[in-house]
């Protein structure tokens, strides 16, 4: 099981956490904007990345959100499906201690221990508490609870009515904001101290549905849509709101013809914000990826359109830092005749001077292997999840040079495959689903097969 971690250097990694600076994997995607990056992050860099390792690896029934990270504990929200009942046999919040991978506490969502029909928000550090969106079919209709627990013990700080919704909570400074697609679509944005509502959205015309909201350049970013798929938007509100309870867009942009499919927002440098969009090229539909003005909605450049709609993996997946995007995607199939490829890509953050700009550089992947999720930027290193549809590749983490090779093609620093063959195949599709980083280590949810998870922490 390629580099596992000697038992010997336990010890030593657990007097190391404590020199570790402060958590930076706060909410889901490194923060509120989106970007995961880590500006901060010094021990895993490109200058041990070939040394990555496993630290320890525990199983995990079910499946889980993305961890969040304080102090020497990381936190996941975990849903189990009872295969007779197809409901959820288990639903809790789940405390891991860092260094060893043990359960340092659980709190269950379960109601009176019955199992249920629900959904968990991915969790958020905010304000010395872990803030969580639930809800399940024991609740009156459309609507949910909004948890904040103590990160050291589990015990509930505060549980607040609120929608039916399971997207994020985020945190942008003096206040929290959230979608509530329970009815009338809108955002709403409280008090982080009070949890009083200061002002929400206008309601979105009836049917409409409205995706994960980001904080970019003092302005909330997000997708509105029908359900049926034949209009979409992307809108933007003042942060402060407009100086009434309920607000109108500051901006918006609209296609009525539905062709557009703006993925959650991802707040980038110089007051930009990037969306993937499914759209209409020459050659048929193309994921792109676009940069916007946050206080205005205005395009400033795009990606070109390369990037295939079609399943496995969907919609490009984003990380930024200060001076440059990444990108992973499927290449289109008319780029790589009878064959799907994965890509990873670099733009300069900024563009590149014309209206649709080509990668500066980038990676490929190979025929049938796709980045699951989203890539992570830290220390000069940008690590990705791979998977495969044969049977013949190793699920596995890769770590790619942030600066590039200075040519346009390049190779990854590292590969850590996560699985054995167990006779030369792996099982399709398992493989890594959630990452984040945070003081030197890789934190990883990964299914290893077709059922059931495994939660890793990787360190050089």
């Amino acid at each position: 099981m390629g580099k596992l971690r000697r038992g010997w250097r336990a010890a030593a990694l657990a007097a190391a956490v404590s020199l570790l600076l402060p958590a930076c994997w706060y909410e889901v995607s490194g923060g509120s904007g989106n970007k995961r990056f880590d500006p901060l992050e010094s021990q895993l860099t490109a200058g041990n990345a070939t040394a990555l390792a496993v630290d320890w690896r525990v199983p995990v029934a079910g499946s889980v959100t993305e961890p969040v990270v304080s102090g020497n504990l990381l936190f996941v929200a975990r849903s189990e499906f009872d295969q007779s009942t197809d409901l959820l046999g288990t639903f809790a919040i789940t405390a891991y201690d860092r260094t060893t991978g043990a359960v340092a506490w659980e709190r269950s969502l379960l109601p009176g221990g019955e199992e249920v029909g629900g959904g968990a928000s991915p969790l958020s550090f905010i304000d010395g508490a872990l803030w969580v969106r639930y809800w399940h079919d024991r609740m009156p209709s459309c609507t949910g609870r909004l948890l904040r627990l103590d990160p050291a013990t589990g015990a509930v700080l505060s549980d607040d009515q609120t929608s039916g919704d399971t997207g994020p909570v985020l945190h942008g400074g003096s206040v929290v904001a959230y979608e509530d697609g329970c009815g009338d679509g809108r955002l709403v944005v409280k008090d982080v101290k009070t949890r009083t509502t200061l002002w929400t959205s206008a309601p979105l015309p009836a049917g409409y549905a409205i995706g994960d909201p980001t904080i970019a350049g003092g302005h909330v970013v997000m997708e509105a849509g029908f359900v049926r798929d034949d209009g979409r938007s992307l809108l933007g509100y003042a942060l402060g709101g407009c100086g009434a309870a309920v607000c109108a867009p500051d901006w918006s942009v609209d296609d009525p013809a539905g062709r557009a499919t703006f993925d959650r927002p991802v707040a980038g440098p110089g007051g930009l914000v990037y969306t993937t969009a499914n759209q209409l090229g020459t050659g048929g539909p193309v994921w792109r990826v676009e940069a916007r003005s946050a206080a205005t909605g205005a395009l400033r450049w795009r990606s070109a359109g390369r990037y295939s709609p079609n399943l496995p993996e969907g919609a490009p997946g984003i990380a930024v830092t200060n001076d440059t995007l990444y990108v992973t995607g499927t290449l289109d199939d008319r780029a790589v005749p009878f064959d799907e490829a994965g890509t990873f890509d670099a733009y300069p953050a900024a563009g590149c001077g014309a209206a649709d700009c080509a990668p500066a550089w980038s990676v490929g992947l190979g025929l049938a292997v796709f980045v699951n999720g989203a890539p992570i930027a830290a220390g000069g290193v940008v690590w990705i999840g791979t998977v495969s549809d044969g049977a013949s590749v190793a699920p596995a983490v890769l770590g790619i040079d942030a600066a590039g090779c200075g040519a346009p093609v390049c190779t990854p620093l590292e590969r850590l495959p996560l699985a054995e063959s167990n006779g030369g195949a792996f099982a399709t599709r398992s493989g890594p689903y959630q990452m984040a980083l945070d003081g030197g280590q890789l934190f990883v949810a990964s299914f290893p097969g077709s059922e059931g998870s495994e939660l890793l922490a990787l360190s050089a």
